[in-house]
């Protein structure tokens, strides 16, 4: 899980090089020919369609209308398909054309519940703008992919009316081949916010609404429910009973059946091993002597042989070295070896690059860089002959530190909207500013793992609490807030953290108020600033805690359960 970063937009545009459009161009001259689906797929690689397919994007260029004239258009929408589109060479175009047909970038722009596609020629003349734009729904990335994916499945099922056996099995056997490589194995985790149980011949429909629920199932597989695609998975614990979970209402999907790596390991001794040292060095090498016609073919095989020996990389996450890589240059863009010493830099993904006239495998992370203070990508060549220090950190002990920070953050800002201006609202428009940072801060358990199976301890410094039997009997305003130095003495408490949630009683149950809120004491339990429930089921207690007044989090280890 990474940790919370600046929500700025991906330049597209500024990550294709010079070598990148001249491959696009060759490529466009291949189109219409037998050989267009070879081509569209290198286009597709070039422009990383695989990061992007199903992502927000803002685009402004020279879009295609029906009748084949090009306008200039600015549309925030769903990156699409890379798709093949005719050009008819005698309509003026405000950019250069000299093919019959150009691969062009599908945007799918939603407005009043109708979509629009607009298709942008993938021409530096044709497209000005071109960006992802970030993401704030905390979904992985891997699930909004999944999810894109089984929406257009369907969506091609019903637009061509496709009913017959072979073709539906095939749409649905690619959806499979996507979620095997996702979990490598047979038992998966599932967070969701509803799902259909089915026992015997009966089903029961299960709407978490405001919260998720963790499924551990077994066997999962996509099936038909009419023309959607649905993940059915066995129930671990019964394999009588049978989970139906649409992906629209899955938060994330997690193996169980991974060993995975330990925190602080050495990478050369658990993943990048002498044999795949080896092995990135022989494909290294047949690519530096592959003819220039069949390096496309030779380069998408041998990154995925690079990554079937890599089962662990997705889990890396973030690692610590020293040593050196290749970074761009500043000026050309070329690469060239650099020194880099970072105690956290992020792991992206394993592919070539060609540096001093020949390629090498190396594996793409993220680096902060002070100078500028922006994180740029480099490539690190996994070999103690470049690298002084290589290992895996211990990402979840930082990550809950940063969130811990965050949550006082939101909570200081959520503190200085009470002033003359908050106080001229109605209640309604109060509470739904209020419920912005409560929104904030359900995001920031959004980044650690498992929040609503934490197994940890919060160390507070006041805090309210109720056996759960009495948690719809007793209000929490009845409730005596327990203070450190309020006759507790002067050490914080340490409460047991099985469960946490962002839960507010003062906005999901709004006090009864003549009027609206004329001050910040109207709201005596939360000061309007985002509240944790969190669960102790040891106990069988729930404590209420303004975020504030939360000090540490931390999870439990195994010397702690010995």
């Amino acid at each position: 899980m990474k940790s919370p970063q600046v929500e700025t937009s991906v330049n597209l545009l500024g990550q294709l090089s010079t070598d990148d459009w001249r491959e696009i161009a060759m490529a466009n001259l291949q189109l219409g020919s037998d050989k267009e689906a070879i081509a569209l797929g290198d286009i597709e690689r070039v422009m990383r369609t695989d990061e992007i397919e199903g992502e927000r994007v803002r685009v402004i260029g020279y879009a295609q209308a029906e009748d084949g004239s090009h306008g200039l258009q600015a549309v925030e929408g769903v990156a699409d398909v890379v798709t093949s589109l005719e050009i008819d060479l005698d309509e003026s175009a405000p950019f250069a054309t000299y093919t019959k047909e150009m691969a062009a970038l599908c945007v799918r722009m939603v407005q009043n519940d109708t979509a629009m596609d607009y298709y942008f020629p993938i021409d530096r003349q044709a497209i000005a703008v071109a960006e992802i734009l970030p993401d704030t729904s905390g979904v992985p990335r891997y699930i909004r992919k999944l999810r894109h994916y089984v929406d257009k499945t369907e969506e091609v099922v019903e637009l061509n009316d496709i009913q017959d056996a072979a073709s539906k099995r095939e749409l649905i056997g690619d959806l499979n081949t996507m979620l095997s490589e996702m979990i490598y194995g047979t038992g998966v985790r599932v967070e969701c916010k509803a799902y259909i149980r089915r026992v015997g011949a009966n089903e029961y429909g299960v709407d978490v609404e405001a919260d998720k629920q963790v499924l551990f199932g077994d066997l999962p597989i996509f099936t038909w429910r009419g023309n959607r695609p649905v993940l059915e998975m066995f129930d671990k614990e019964d394999q009588s009973v049978l989970f139906r979970v649409d992906l629209k209402d899955v938060v994330d999907i997690m193996p169980t059946d991974e060993e995975g790596i330990e925190d602080g390991a050495d990478l050369f001794e658990t993943v990048f091993t002498e044999e795949f040292q080896q092995l990135a060095w022989e494909l290294a090498t047949d690519l530096s002597y592959t003819e220039e016609a069949y390096l496309p073919d030779a380069l998408r095989e041998h990154v995925q042989t690079l990554n079937d020996a890599l089962p662990y990389v997705g889990e890396l996450d973030a690692v610590s070295l020293s040593g050196f890589v290749l970074a761009p240059s500043g000026t050309d863009g070329n690469l060239k070896l650099e020194f880099v010493d970072s105690d956290r830099a992020y792991v992206s993904e394993a592919k070539f690059v060609k540096y001093d006239e020949s390629f090498h495998a190396v594996i793409e992370v993220g680096v902060f860089d002070y100078s500028n203070s922006q994180s740029r990508s480099v490539y690190v060549i996994p070999s103690r002959d470049k690298l002084l220090r290589f290992e895996s950190l211990d990402t979840d002990t930082e990550d809950l530190r940063i969130a811990v920070d965050e949550l006082h953050n939101i909570a200081e800002d959520a503190g200085g909207v009470f002033e003359e201006a908050f106080y001229q609202f109605s209640l309604e428009e109060q509470l739904e500013i209020l419920k912005q940072y409560d929104d904030e801060a359900h995001g920031v358990l959004g980044f650690i793992d498992n929040p609503h199976d934490f197994d940890g301890e919060c160390t507070v410094m006041a805090y309210r609490c109720l056996p759960s039997d009495l948690l719809n009997v007793v209000s929490w305003s009845d409730v005596q807030l327990q203070e450190v130095g309020d006759d507790k003495g002067a050490e914080p408490f340490t409460l047991r953290a099985d469960r946490l949630t962002v839960w507010n009683p003062e906005l999901n149950e709004p006090p009864s108020l003549d009027g609206n809120i004329q001050n910040v004491t109207d709201l005596p339990l939360s000061f309007g600033e985002p509240v944790l429930m969190i669960g102790d089921r040891e106990n069988d207690m729930f404590y209420l805690v303004r975020a504030r007044d939360i000090i540490g989090l931390s999870r439990r280890t195994e010397q702690d359960v010995s």
